[in-house]
């Protein structure tokens, strides 16, 4: 699924979570929401929901959010610090 979602050219980039026992969170974020749409109507994805409901999960939430901003922390080793 995340090779389906790699080709449209709206998708920006896809996070993916999992515990140990498989309950986890998918991250998928679109330069729009109109690109969310595309996607939502997309064949593979349509297919895959399809399976979800059916075999895979027996409850699940989807949110659509926009993200205002991103911030990053890259931390380097404490060795390589120059003080």
């Amino acid at each position: 699924m995340f090779k389906n979602v790699n080709y449209q050219n709206r998708f920006i980039e896809i996070e993916s979570y999992r515990e140990k026992s498989g309950k986890g969170v998918t991250i998928s974020f679109q330069k729009s929401i109109a690109a969310i749409q595309e996607w939502k109507e997309h064949s593979a994805h349509l297919r895959a929901q399809k399976y979800g409901r059916e075999v895979a999960y027996s409850n699940y939430t989807i949110k659509i959010c926009e993200a205002q901003r991103k911030y990053d922390l890259k931390r380097i080793d404490v060795k390589d610090r120059n003080y």
